[in-house]
């Protein structure tokens, strides 16, 4: 079950905790916070659920530099993308 504080004039902080997973976020009306919660508590419990976590805290260059070690010496058509983005590697 979420918990849902209110934290004055137009603001309900919403805290979720389930299977190590852990969410915060603040709403204007009670009714959104609500509806979010139970959105979001759906998801983890279900499979829908995707902990983005690791995605915000990639950068671009360090996503280009996997793609070029792991997908492209398999990819024959990567060629002509592994020239044009070689200069990140320097």
């Amino acid at each position: 079950m979420a918990t849902i504080e209110d934290r004055g004039d137009f603001q309900y902080r919403v805290k979720i905790r389930r299977k190590g997973v852990s969410r915060t976020r603040t709403f204007e009306t009670y009714k959104e916070a609500e509806e979010w919660a139970l959105r979001m508590e759906g998801k983890i419990v279900g499979r829908d659920y995707v902990d983005d976590r690791r995605t915000r805290d990639t950068s671009l260059e360090t996503a280009l530099l996997w793609y070029l070690d792991h997908i492209a010496p398999i990819d024959r058509t990567t060629g002509k993308r592994k020239c044009r983005s070689q200069h990140i590697k320097n």
